[in-house]
């Protein structure tokens, strides 16, 4: 655009210069010092314009970039407003979350976590919202009770705002191995207290069957020496 409007006012120039009579000299120097500075006025707009085509290529690449890592990032990433809706969330998060893209969009966190855990998730923005720090918390997803899933949340009140809204960033991690490993050592601990508790219990159990048969004997022994004494 810029191009063609300085090509159009070098031609109106030449024709004006064509239309000189030969004793316009001076006004023919002017013009051409005049086509000489938008020669260079045209050179310094091209350059500047190919500097910004540049910029915009690698701005462009850049975000392309970030984007790739925020899409395929091994960990779930979304982003929420102060009522936990949802406005942005990559490929991970989808797979823990259990839904589609469009079904998560603008759409509470809270309706995909288990109700038993919604005051743990309340707690948990609270904090987010009063701290500058990562605040995190743990919560059972919705999900059929043969496939139990739990997340760990960590969050953090985000500087940066989305389209004028603010916004809590947070990762979400699969931690379902990990919860059941925990419940099972717990289960593996109770039962062995119990174990330990039943032994011990038998323990003192034979410990007074030892000490009344000691007793019984020591009687035993003691009748016996008065019943020789008399004899």
């Amino acid at each position: 655009m810029q191009r063609d409007k300085f090509e159009e006012l070098r031609r109106q120039a030449e024709e004006m210069i064509r239309k000189q009579p030969p004793d316009a000299a001076g006004r023919q120097m002017e013009i051409v010092e005049l086509l000489h500075e938008l020669s260079v006025h045209q050179a310094e707009l091209e350059m500047q314009n190919e500097e910004l085509r540049d910029m915009q290529r690698k701005l462009e690449e850049s975000k392309n970039n970030y984007f790739d890592l925020y899409e395929y990032a091994p960990v779930g990433y979304i982003n929420v407003d102060r009522k936990s809706v949802i406005k942005t969330v990559n490929r991970n998060a989808i797979v823990i979350l259990g839904k589609e893209r469009n079904e998560l969009l603008h759409r509470p966190l809270t309706l995909f976590i288990d109700a038993h855990y919604h005051a743990i998730f309340h707690r948990h923005m609270a904090k987010v919202a009063d701290s500058n720090a990562v605040e995190s918390c743990e919560v059972a997803m919705k999900r059929p009770p043969n496939a139990p899933c739990f997340v760990r949340i960590e969050s953090v009140h985000s500087a940066l705002s989305y389209r004028g809204e603010t916004v809590y960033r947070m990762a979400l991690l699969d931690i379902t191995e990990l919860h059941q490993a925990r419940q099972k050592l717990q289960h593996l601990n109770y039962e062995l207290e119990q174990k330990v508790a039943e032994r011990t219990a038998l323990a003192n159990q034979r410990l007074e069957q030892i000490k009344k048969l000691n007793y019984d004997l020591v009687r035993a022994e003691h009748r016996e020496r008065q019943r020789l004494a008399e004899i």
